[in-house]
């Protein structure tokens, strides 16, 4: 069990209470709770302890409004990939603050089933402003929808939140200790003891009003324990002094106190704010009671789960008045009714024996779990299932044709133009993406039907360590890839009409570039050559077979391939020549690349052609002017040309007026325009262009404060 929860099992808390119950206390669980607060000083880390300190202050619903857009991206970037286990896993959260989106993403990206425990209508608690308050019941909805099990803590919760295809109900569940039996009536004279434990803030009013009523009452003695740091102070020190109000006691002295109770009260608001939160959760003091075998009393609206429950079952007393002289009024009739005391203090203890078992929940809880698809994980028999890191990719049905991008956190702006065209030209042509660190690409995967496949979760360590962050993450697409043969796109390129026609099947490898570089019977090596793919001289030294003229040197950011064309052994063997003789390769994956290909084809060992299906910034762009001018800021229908436009250089961007770059401008609010209107995706495109050039602006303006 991997808990991401803002809510964890060490916070003193009801719900987490319940979750130590649940996985701490059970020997069936093999717990790992990964911490969500940021522990590494970077950007994210920094904002969020901002924001945190700002939701202190009177801006707090600034902070928070904040805080919903983000939904949890900071953490992240703190999650490690799982360890590597042998038995099914599952991670595990509470729809509560920002931590559970992040779960949601984590299993997501690690393809493990995801258990969501819905206690609270969260998107009704935090103090947001309305937008922001409708935008988080979205992700809460989301949440549930893409959780493998919802654990939803009442019948209503479930009804509200809608169909699904594995939801359950699974109510609170107590201590298994049970009541001080030295705590017996000893028949002498005394008050009717009711008594409340719990939280005194959302309650505080009603409870209140309930001490000032009961306080003179010669025949009952309301006494209530918890946190009343809320409280007026004169109120307060006069409760206390009458042995009212009692402070937080240590679990056996708790246990002892309720043990004296002649019934134990609970309560739900009657604010109208509150509404769903009271149809929807269930008091855990119910569950938590019922053993103590002493009526339940429940003062809230009708509508509430609880009253709802007592009414339903006849299990406890309702007072569905607001006003605390009808509880009063309640609980003088109970008093004067020994046989109606007998008869709902055993309709507690029957609720204890029964619904509210702990080992009766927790054997519903152990069941749900055991029930769980972990098929949708790795066969626990493969190296990626022991690896604790599935991709998605994996098994012997691979598809025979697709197109393979890649993004890391930096250049994700870019990657949905990329994708935008893929979908676009080529609508039915199914599409993976291969996400570099913690990048969160779950919006891209809904949004374009992809298959993700992660460096992190790559089966080989040495694997992960030489293309991680670099260039060279595109070889995962031919290693671990999930197609036989595959278009590569940079996520500075995209596409310009349907190639599928120019791609060529019978090849190993089809290079994407107009012309042949150097010709065959040159008899100088041109400068660019040791400056863009490798140095000769040094190489020749190590295959001095090797034909260097008469090849399309071309640009590794897009090309055509078949799987494996290249083995990970030959490449290796490449790095380590490159490492003996620093400067033999240039451009990361480049030169290497362009020399496996030519030399292997020189060698009989892979059959290689080349296509004018490359274009770069470099190359005139009269008929990519015209295309655009026909079709405004959309895609053209119809192209010049059918081929790949790569941006590669500078970047792409609206606020560069140096550089070209309205093809791929179009293709970013054709993105983002599958979610927004016309004017907010080019909102969308210029704040993005902003955020990537602030840094660079910073830099010059410091740079030119210190030539001054």
């Amino acid at each position: 069990m991997i808990l991401i929860s803002s809510l964890t099992p060490d916070i003193p808390s009801a719900g987490s209470i319940i979750l130590r119950r649940h996985l701490v206390d059970n020997p069936e669980i093999d717990l790992q709770v990964i911490k969500t607060e940021p522990r590494k000083w970077t950007l994210r880390g920094i904002l969020r302890r901002i924001l945190g300190r700002v939701g202190r202050t009177k801006l707090s619903s600034f902070s928070q409004d904040a805080m919903v857009m983000w939904c949890g991206g900071w953490i992240d970037g703190e999650l490690p990939a799982p360890e590597g286990v042998e038995i099914p896993s599952v991670v595990m959260t509470v729809a509560h603050h920002e931590a559970c989106y992040a779960a949601m993403r984590y299993a997501k990206r690690y393809q493990l089933p995801l258990v969501t425990i819905f206690h609270d209508w969260w998107p009704d608690i935090p103090s947001v402003h309305g937008p922001f308050r409708s935008m988080l019941e979205r992700s809460f909805r989301e949440l549930y929808k893409e959780s493998s099990l919802a654990l939803c803590v009442s019948p209503r919760m479930k009804e509200v939140l809608g169909p699904h295809g594995n939801a359950k109900v699974l109510l609170p569940i107590p201590g298994v200790d049970r009541a001080d039996k030295n705590c017996l009536d000893t028949g002498a004279p005394a008050p009717f003891r009711l008594l409340y434990a719990g939280n005194l803030r959302e309650y505080g009013s009603m409870l209140m009003k309930a001490l000032e009523v009961f306080k003179d009452h010669p025949d009952i003695r309301l006494e209530v324990r918890g946190n009343s740091a809320s409280w007026p102070e004169s109120f307060k020190k006069e409760m206390e002094e009458r042995g009212l109000l009692l402070p937080y006691a240590s679990r056996a002295e708790l246990n002892i106190w309720l043990s004296s109770a002649d019934a134990f009260l609970i309560t739900q608001t009657f604010e109208e704010k509150d509404v769903r939160l009271m149809q929807t959760n269930f008091p855990s003091k119910l569950t938590e009671f019922a053993k103590f075998e002493k009526p339940l009393v429940l003062w809230g609206p009708e509508y509430a789960s609880g009253p709802k429950w007592a009414r339903e079952t006849g299990l406890g007393l309702v007072v569905d008045e607001e006003r605390a002289e009808f509880l009063k009024q309640a609980l003088e009739q109970l008093c004067e009714n020994k046989e109606e005391q007998g008869k709902l203090s055993q309709a507690a203890a029957d609720a204890a024996a029964g619904c509210f078992s702990p080992e009766l929940i927790q054997a519903e809880f152990v069941k749900h779990l055991n029930e769980l698809d972990y098929e949708r994980c790795e066969d626990a028999s493969s190296p990626r299932a022991a690896n604790g890191k599935p991709n998605k990719s994996d098994g012997v049905g691979r598809k025979p044709f697709g197109l393979v991008t890649a993004c890391h956190a930096g250049d994700k702006y870019m990657v949905g133009a990329t994708l935008a065209s893929m979908r676009h030209y080529c609508p039915d042509v199914p599409i993976c993406l291969i996400a570099d660190g913690d990048v969160d690409v779950s919006d891209l995967e809904k949004q374009y039907d992809l298959t993700v496949l992660r460096i992190d979760a790559l089966p080989s360590k040495e694997m992960r360590e030489m293309i991680g962050a670099s260039y060279r993450v595109k070889l995962a697409a031919m290693w671990e890839g999930p197609f036989e043969h595959y278009v590569w796109l940079d996520s500075d390129a995209i596409l310009w009409g349907d190639i599928r026609k120019y791609v060529r099947k019978d090849l190993d490898f089809q290079i994407f570039w107009p012309e042949i570089s150097i010709p065959a019977d040159a008899e100088e090596e041109p400068p660019w050559l040791a400056h863009f793919y490798f140095n000769l001289s040094e190489l020749k030294k190590l295959d001095p077979d090797f034909e260097w003229r008469g090849h399309p040197y071309f640009s590794a950011g897009a090309f055509a391939c078949r799987r494996n064309a290249i083995s990970y052994e030959e490449w290796v063997k490449m790095e380590q020549w490159g490492k003996k003789i620093p400067g033999l390769f240039e451009f990361q994956d480049q030169g290497i690349l362009n020399y496996l290909v030519f030399s292997k084809s020189q060698r009989g060992k892979m059959k290689v052609d080349w296509t004018d299906l490359q274009w770069s910034r470099s190359f005139e762009h009269h008929h990519l002017d015209e295309d655009c001018e026909n079709s405004g800021w959309s895609f053209p229908e119809e192209t010049s040309k059918a081929t790949v436009l790569h941006f590669c250089g500078r970047k792409p961007s609206t606020l560069d007026l140096n550089c070209y770059s309205r093809p791929f401008t179009i293709a970013r609010l054709g993105h983002h325009r599958m979610k927004h209107s016309k004017l907010v995706a080019w909102g969308q495109v210029l704040r993005e262009d902003a955020v990537f050039s602030a840094p660079k602006v910073w830099g010059k303006i410091k740079r030119g404060f210190g030539a001054g």
